[in-house]
This record gives structure tokens, sequence and C-alpha cells, in this order.
């Protein structure tokens, strides 16, 4: 439905957006990740026609829409600050582009009541936004958006000034929203955890490039770079240099700075040189915790610096020369063992995530 091809954007001092391809299909929630500066939103608003790309094209169902105006795209755009107009009620800010396009006014009152009934703010019609909440005023945001049925929603980071409990509610309201309505959401957000529950895809930016399109389980648990496994959830990084690869199997073995062996998987898009550096990284769920060490690969030793429950699981922060791992042990495992103890890690070699890295 949506095709972006070798999009490009160049600012004076740098580029904000170096070759970005994607495909969205219909009905899909897809989210924009990445950290402050990374590019997601200037793409948003290229998309939106906000912004002119430098090179590249954008294909709405095979044409091309980089010469059409903002308003005449089929996008409407929820922007972070909801900006909704003070001096006109709730029910007169949700029909305001109805009111613009000259739609008659018996259409935009039934249209207005159906939106504000999707969003769940019935009876709020003839409220002004100076009385409504953070949440009540995005939601208000979001009718006025889709009232005028957009065939794609852009959403710049709209949740990220409410508050955590609020936030979480709001993304459980998004998620029915966009499922009830079966309309493309193009979601821009720096939380990776809004990111990975969120979306039926997700793409990590970084430095306006593309790192890696997936659906979310992909992302965490078989990242294709070593930013996308830095950046999204928690992990553990153990460098060193290799001993042997192998190529077929993908498998690499290496040395630590302490002469300590470790194993991995290779995801590296790149090929590794014999003799090269690597990182390697572990998620904190990865890690198994034994009293004693047992003398094979993968394993470290350290003390138990603190203990943190999580609820499903207790957070062991392990000590290993002046760094903290962090382990997730489970709650029966845990109990045996206290602060101050010494304790062995290990990890299975398909659970370490290895990449290729320039020596230091």
């Amino acid at each position: 439905m949506l095709e972006i091809k070798n999009l490009t954007k160049r600012y004076t001092n740098h580029e904000a957006l170096t070759e970005i391809n994607l495909n969205l299909e219909s009905g899909e929630f897809f989210s924009l990740l990445g950290p402050s500066g990374c590019g997601k939103t200037t793409l948003l608003r290229i998309l939106a026609g906000f912004e002119t790309a430098s090179s590249g094209q954008i294909l709405w169902k095979g044409k091309s829409i980089l010469e059409v105006a903002p308003q005449k795209r089929p996008f409407n755009m929820v922007f972070q600050r909801h900006a909704l107009f003070p001096h006109l009620s709730v029910g007169d800010n949700v029909a305001f582009g109805l009111r613009m396009k000259k739609v008659p006014e018996s259409e935009i009152q039934k249209k207005t009541k159906e939106m504000l009934s999707l969003v769940q703010l019935e009876g709020y019609q003839n409220r002004w936004p100076s009385t409504l909440s953070g949440g009540q005023s995005q939601r208000v945001a979001l009718a006025r958006a889709l009232i005028n049925e957009p065939e794609v929603l852009l959403l710049d980071e709209p949740l990220s000034a409410l508050d955590l409990q609020l936030r979480s509610h709001m993304q459980t309201e998004l998620r029915r929203i966009q499922r009830q309505l079966g309309i493309t959401f193009i979601y821009v957000t720096h939380d990776q955890e809004e990111a990975l529950s969120l979306s039926d895809r997700v793409a990590v930016m970084h430095g306006g490039v593309l790192q890696q399109v997936s659906d979310p389980f992909k992302i965490y648990s078989e990242p294709r770079t070593a930013f996308t496994a830095r950046f999204v959830g928690s992990h553990c990084l153990i460098a060193g240099k290799i001993k042997s690869l192998d190529q077929s199997l993908k498998q690499v073995e290496f040395l630590t700075a302490e002469g300590a062996a470790w194993q991995g998987v290779w995801k590296s898009e790149t090929a590794f040189t014999d003799q090269g550096m690597i990182e390697a990284f572990i998620r904190p769920e990865n890690w198994q915790v034994h009293r004693h060490p047992s003398g094979g690969v993968n394993q470290i030793s350290g003390k138990l610096f603190h203990r943190i429950f999580r609820g499903a699981y207790w957070e062991l922060l392990v000590e290993v020369a002046n760094n903290y791992l962090k382990v997730h042990c489970p709650r029966e495992e845990a109990k045996d063992y206290q602060v101050g103890d010494q304790i062995a890690l290990s990890c299975r070699p398909e659970h370490l995530l290895v990449y290729g890295c320039e020596p230091t």
C-alpha cells in the first residue's frame, strides 16, 4: 500500500535520512523506533508532507505523492503536543476538520458523536480542553485526526508526556482503536517497550539508517546489528578476540582479555576476519545461575551485589571486575542466593549474540 524507496534527506551540515526503503501493508501497526536524532520524526514529517525529501520516492498505491499537498494526502497526524484549540469545545475540536471541508452539519454531529464514543469520551462534547486530563486530551486529539477517515494515521510520540500508568492504559486504547478501525498506524517512539508491545512490525533506526525491520520477537531475540542488540532490551556485554570461526554454522569461539573462552552465534551481517575483535550480548533472562563454576565455556564468576524483586522474577546484580551484570532469576531459584555470595553464571552458545567490532 505504501512504498518508500531510497528516501534521503540532507541538511546543510548532515544527512538526516540515508536510502530508506520500506513497504507497509494495509491495516498494519508499524513503529519507527530509535534514539533522539535518528531521523524517525523527519521520516514521519516527509510522509505527512510537512518536509521535502532530497531524493527518493514515496508511492501510495503505486503513485508518487511527493508533490501532493499535505491536506490532500490520505494521511492525518497526531503530534506529541496534542495542541487542542483552547477556545473550542471538545466537540468543536473533533469536528474542526469536517467543518473546514464544508461537510453538512447533521453529518458532522453524527460523526463527532461516533468518534467520541470510539475514544470512550461520550458526554464530553461540551467540555472545554482546559478541564481535561492529559489522557483525555490525547484521546480528543486522536478523535480529531480519525474523524477525517485517513487511510494512514501518523503518530509522533503521542504518549511521551503522560505518566507511566496512563501511558500503559493509552497504549491499550490505541491498539483497540487501530484494530477496530483497521487502518494503518505509523507510530514514532524512542520507547522500546512501547514499540515491542504495540506493533505488528518495528523499524529500528540509528543515524538516519534503517538497522532492522521485523516483528517485535525477532527484533528482540534475533537482532541483526550490534546497535539493535544494544538499544532494544537489557543486556550484558562481553568483548573479546576471535579464536576460531565455523562459517557454515555461524559459530564463533573467542577469548576475553582475561583469557576466558566463550562460544556464541554469529549474528553480524558482515563477514568476520580471523583474529578480529567481537562484542557479544547476553539478555538477563538467558543467564543460568550456579553455586560453583563447572569449568566449561561461557562461564563467569562474581559476587552477588544486590537483589531486586520484580514480581515474576528476581533481578540479581552480580559484580564482576568492577562491572555489574543483570541476571533475571526465577523466584524459587533466587531464594538460594544472598547478597555477598560468590556465584557462577553461564550462558548457552545460542543465547550469546556475537557481532563484529573494530579493535580499540
